[in-house]
């Protein structure tokens, strides 16, 4: 591997189990980032276990220094095709 690149700790978002702290998860990841600004998109809660959408709203919310969000939670259906999300995506940028 080239030595400009590195591996970041992979998260789940509440994939792997029901009772994973996402905000924790979220802050280690952006503890490997360089001191950049992070775009975070939280989609539909149907993609994501039970409550992961709302915990990652909050914890973009609590990171407002170096985080922004993008909120889909209401943009499309609860499983939305890929279409459906780059719509979404776009109307969302588009109306910031």
């Amino acid at each position: 591997m080239p030595p400009h690149h590195r591996t970041l700790s992979s998260i789940s978002l509440g994939g792997s189990s029901g009772d994973e702290d996402v905000a924790e998860q979220l802050d280690r990841l952006l503890e490997e980032l360089p001191d950049v600004p992070v775009l975070v998109a939280a989609g539909p809660s149907g993609l994501y276990e039970t409550g992961v959408a709302d915990d990652i709203v909050a914890w973009a919310e609590d990171n407002t220094d170096r985080v922004s969000l993008i909120d889909l939670r209401e943009a499309t259906s609860e499983k939305p095709t890929a279409e459906e999300w780059a719509l979404a995506f776009d109307e969302a940028l588009s109306e910031n």
